[in-house]
């Protein structure tokens, strides 16, 4: 499975690039050198370079670096983060004992072939899943995986990988 968070990061980065960083860029005639998107980001994601955009970790604020932040908003909340960082999001960012990563249909159909077995997780369950079979949308479309039964969120939304399989198989479009 594919790590969740680089994906999702640079997808957001992207996007704020394109909402704001290149129109400042175009805006006031600035180039690289003096404008920075910077993306600040717990050391747990254990991300370090990007060819798009600087990463900075949450915990050079916590450093010795000559910041005086202490005792400001910004500072107590950032503390707070990296002090329950595993308990807020888990052992791995963006995962948690319902959720353990996100990835295609495409990819969740072909492993289930495999003899791979997960649990498929989609707001809206069973419905929404074969509306994404009947629109196409499934094979690029992210869904949430566990390797057991999910026992927390809606159980609603969790169908095993079996039942994925059969639903493409007998709802996906003519030609697929």
């Amino acid at each position: 499975m594919k790590i969740w968070p680089s994906r999702k990061l640079n997808m957001q980065m992207k996007a704020q690039s394109a909402a704001l960083i290149d129109k400042l860029k175009k805006q006031y005639a600035m180039d690289d050198d003096h404008l920075f998107h910077i993306a600040l980001i717990p050391e747990g994601l254990k991300l370090d370079v990007s060819p798009d955009y600087q990463i900075i970790t949450w915990e050079l604020f916590k450093e010795e670096h000559g910041f005086n932040v202490q005792d400001n908003y910004f500072y107590n909340y950032l503390t707070f983060a990296l002090e329950h960082y595993k308990r807020l999001v888990g052992d791995k960012f963006g995962q948690s004992e319902t959720v353990k990563g996100y990835e295609t249909g495409q990819t969740i159909y072909q492993e289930w072939k495999e003899q791979k077995g997960l649990w498929v997780g989609r707001r809206g369950g069973r419905p929404q899943i074969i509306k994404d079979i009947k629109e196409g949308k499934w094979k690029y479309r992210e869904y949430c995986w566990n390797t057991e039964n999910p026992q927390k969120g809606q159980k609603d939304n969790w169908i095993n990988s079996e039942e994925f399989v059969k639903l493409v198989e007998t709802n996906k479009r003519q030609g697929e």
